[in-house]
């Protein structure tokens, strides 16, 4: 189970009952390590409370230290209200009292009161002397606090560093509070992944708090603890449990063996037993820890119910699940779960875990879907922070994202465990599709629901928006039962509904793909009845298992792989830097490859001239044609053609010999873009030599609106060549280049007057038009020029991977286009063998598996594979 931001930084944050002491002048550092006298009660008291606020506080700070949180609220609200009451009250001794009502608050759980009066306190500190700045660090201490409880982690971050700052500068780096705010910061970079850091800083507090405090004080036992746990995480020894039990013994000699802060001890040893040590003596631990709280906190209180999660847990842990479901279904309504993201997260993670192991797969997925959705609201309070430190912080996460896509997977449920995969491997996607973008996370959207899981998260959302506003403002914390009920009666409704509708739902999908199988069998029947020998290869990533699927019109076969895509999705990138680098032999690679994508099902493609692939994720990307098999390259063998969502064209006879086709070219230097020289060769070579009639429009010539005007006259196929600017993540900026300097961005053109319905072929000579631009707001790859165009309604396009060279474009183009014009006894070439003609004119001037030493100046795969060809083919 992922630990709660609570469990990592409250060790790292004194309690407000040191922290009171320290604020007000009653104690030393050390007085956590002394005899504490207990206090008389406070019920008669809080009748005839005095008018002093400096023993109003102290009469706070005293129950407080007992655990008694409830009672102090009534001494600390009065005193605030008289230091604020008073014009010649010290402004220092206003702040304190402020810090100590709003220390209550969040031990009370009260976080939106205690927020406010932290912030009331944080402005307060500009009127402070010089000396008195440090006051400031304690508040954004406190802020930073509450941030990171409500998921905040970039101002989290930001207020810890802060106070650190203001400590250096004022107290010295010596100093013990230093040496606190080093140890908060370094809690932070443990949560993102920056252990380095997070050691160099905990040493650092350590060796500052020991000298200067000593080693029994809560403030010195946690540093420790939390750079043991740091050492067992980095590789060194398990050296954390004496030291918890060091805590214990003094927290107990301290305060009895019922404080609050000896059941948070407990709940550390517990956590401790369960991952290393015993479940039996981690459940007692848990159980006693639990018990103390429920006593001195009540039932509703954050972290009475943080400890029935740590319980339930255990629980699971154990196989007990009729111990772990009262514990879990009773916290989902509670408003403490509501009001933090993380024990929201824990809470669903949990409920997931129990479904899955009592067999009830479908709501599993459902709950490990909102655990996924409240961590993408976690990572979306991220993305302010550098690059780098997001990244750590997915990555202490990911388990979740992989446990939901495998449960996805084994459900049968691809399209939605691929979307899960997307978002754990979108480093190593946006590499292979946009290869120069700036590194940031985009995928932060939630994980989608099925149209049955769809209608339940909506109620269960609009539980968690009502409770999480049930904060009590007299600090009560009176039992939720409302609330709770509410929450039991969701989950049994659920329970009774979900799984049907979620099997219906997937009935229907398997119907749906039973019967476009048979619509591709019967198209790629008729394809062969017309002398088109052919096959639909169809590859699916499946998490680490990749299924690739063979079509045609009397037999389905498919083969499973496993090949884990932390391998594969690196070998497609390396795969594409050698074929972009001419000085690069890339046959070793592309053979490792073949052996992976096509040689488990070679045997089924006997008698097939021409492919028509399938691909999604990373393959997408995949210059196929490159693949090598020792012998020869992929396009020797087959003529290609990518198809989307395999719904591939019905067969027709292709266009009689009177083609026309529409020019449209840029060959000067505009803005930053240098000139092309060889497109207006590529352009007049091909109107020239094609034997097709041509209209050209280059240069000046080449305009949005004459381009919209070519694509309502005769020309079945427009030719382009010119520059393509992609700009992941923005259809506005990504563009293409037009001869009067204009650009017609992807928005321009989707929403503009742009109708390719009559264009049999669009040909982009322009670069990197076949990668998509960036993700849209669902997590779905945003359509790039090339699919565009198809949308728009062009049946073909052929579009490029990279960026080309000039010159060979040119010679490719000519030998493509002299292609389609030509005929041999009597029947037209289609377009995917007139494509892979055109490539192995350049390929065979090296002869046949040229690499890096052949001798033919077009020789290398950069030159010929980054041209693909999608859509209809014929």
């Amino acid at each position: 189970m992922l630990p709660s931001l609570r469990h990592i930084l409250a060790k790292l944050h004194p309690p407000a009952a040191v922290l009171i002491a320290m604020m007000i002048g009653l104690a030393s550092p050390y007085a956590r390590c002394q005899p504490i006298e207990q206090p008389a009660p406070a019920d008669k008291e809080q009748k005839n409370l005095p008018e002093d606020s400096a023993a109003l506080n102290h009469r706070a700070s005293e129950l407080v230290r007992n655990g008694q949180y409830k009672a102090a609220l009534p001494f600390a609200r009065r005193a605030m209200e008289l230091d604020l009451q008073d014009p010649g009250h010290s402004l220092y001794g206003t702040i304190i009292s402020m810090q100590v009502l709003a220390d209550i608050y969040v031990q009370l759980d009260m976080r939106e009161a205690a927020s406010d009066v932290y912030k009331k306190a944080l402005a307060l500190t500009e009127g402070l002397a010089e000396k008195d700045v440090a006051k400031r660090a304690d508040i954004l201490d406190a802020l930073a606090e509450l941030a990171g409880d409500a998921g905040d982690l970039n101002q989290t971050l930001s207020l810890y560093l802060r106070a650190l700052n203001i400590r250096e500068r004022v107290l010295g780096k010596d100093h013990f509070l230093t040496g606190l705010s080093q140890a908060n910061v370094a809690g932070m970079y443990m949560l993102l992944g920056q252990d380095a850091q997070a050691r160099q800083l905990l040493q650092a507090a350590l060796g500052t708090l020991r000298q200067q405090i000593g080693d029994d004080v809560q403030i010195t036992m946690d540093t420790a603890i939390d750079l043991a746990y740091l050492t067992l995480r980095m590789g060194g020894k398990n050296e954390i449990l004496p030291l918890l039990q060091k805590k214990l013994a003094v927290k107990e000699r301290l305060y009895g063996p019922s404080h609050p802060d000896v059941a948070a001890v407990l709940a550390d040893i517990a956590r401790w037993q369960r991952n290393y040590g015993s479940l039996q003596q981690a459940l007692a631990l848990q159980q006693r820890s639990v018990q103390i709280h429920l006593a001195a906190f009540g039932p509703e209180h954050a972290t009475t119910v943080s400890g029935q999660l740590a319980l339930a847990d255990i629980h699971l842990a154990m196989g007990d699940l009729q111990q772990a479901r009262p514990l879990l279904v009773g916290a989902i309504g509670s408003p403490a779960v509501a009001r933090s993201p993380w024990q929201l997260m824990e809470t669903e993670e949990a409920m997931s875990a129990l479904y899955e192991k009592s067999g009830d797969r479908e709501l599993a997925a459902f709950f490990a879907k909102m655990a996924a959705n409240a961590l993408q609201g976690l990572r979306t309070s991220s993305v302010k922070m550098a690059y780098h430190l997001q990244e750590n912080f997915f990555k202490r996460y990911a388990d979740l994202y992989e446990r939901l896509a495998t449960m996805l997977f084994k459900a049968g449920r691809d399209e939605e465990g691929r979307q899960v995969f997307a978002m754990l491997k979108e480093d190593e996607y946006r590499k292979l599709s946009q290869p120069g973008s700036s590194a940031r996370y985009l995928l932060l959207q939630p994980v989608s629901y099925t149209a049955a899981e769809q209608p339940w998260g909506e109620r269960f959302k609009q539980l968690f928006e009502r409770n999480k506003g049930a904060e009590d403002p007299s600090g009560q914390a009176q039992p939720a039962e409302r609330e709770r009920r509410d929450g039991m009666a969701l989950i049994d409704a659920l329970q009774a509904d979900l799984p049907r509708q979620q099997r219906l739902l997937q009935e229907q999908d398997a119907r749906q793909l039973e019967a476009l199988q048979k619509w591709q069998q019967m198209q790629i029947g008729e394809y062969r009845r017309h002398g088109k020998r052919t096959a639909l290869v169809r590859y699916q990533m499946l998490g680490d298992t990749l299924r690739i699927s063979v079509i045609r019109d009397r037999k389905v076969a498919q083969r499973e792989i496993y090949i884990p895509q932390d391998i594969l999705l690196p070998a497609i990138r390396a795969f594409r830097k050698t074929l972009e680098t001419p000085s690069l032999d890339p046959r070793p690679i592309s053979q490792e490859l073949h052996k992976i994508l096509l040689l488990p099902v070679m045997g089924e493609l006997d008698g097939v001239a021409t492919l028509m692939l399938v691909a999604d994720g990373a393959l997408r990307y995949m210059p196929f044609a490159a693949l090598y098999d020792g012998r020869r390259y992929l396009i020797e063998r087959f003529s290609l053609d990518m198809q989307t969502g395999g719904r591939i064209a019905k067969w027709h006879e292709s266009a009689g010999s009177a083609r026309h086709i529409a020019l449209f070219g840029t060959s000067k230097a505009i803005a930053e873009f240098p000139a092309l020289p060889g497109a207006k060769k590529e352009i007049l070579g091909i109107a020239a030599h094609s034997g097709l009639g041509s209209r050209i429009f280059m240069d000046e010539r080449f305009t949005a609106e004459q381009l919209k005007n070519a694509l309502q006259d005769e020309a079945s196929l427009l030719h382009i060549a010119s520059h393509f600017q992609l700009a992941p993540q923005s259809d506005m900026d990504s563009f293409l280049l037009l001869g009067d300097r204009t650009r017609l961005s992807l928005k321009d053109l989707q929403q503009g007057d742009f109708q390719f319905g009559k264009i049999d072929l669009l040909a982009l000579s322009a670069c990197s038009t076949a990668l998509p631009a960036g993700f849209d707001a669902q997590g779905n790859e945003a359509k790039g020029l090339a699919e565009l165009a198809q949308t728009l309604g062009a049946k073909s396009v052929i579009a490029t991977l990279w960026a080309i060279n000039d010159a060979s474009t040119e010679l490719l183009m000519r030998h493509f286009y002299a292609g389609l014009a030509s005929a041999e006894s009597g029947t037209r070439i289609d377009k995917a063998v007139a494509l892979q003609r055109a490539q192995l004119a350049l390929l065979k001037r090296g002869g046949s598996g040229a690499g890096a030493q052949a001798q033919g100046k077009y020789a290398h795969p950069y030159y010929w594979s980054a041209f693909i060809l999608a859509g209809d083919w014929l």
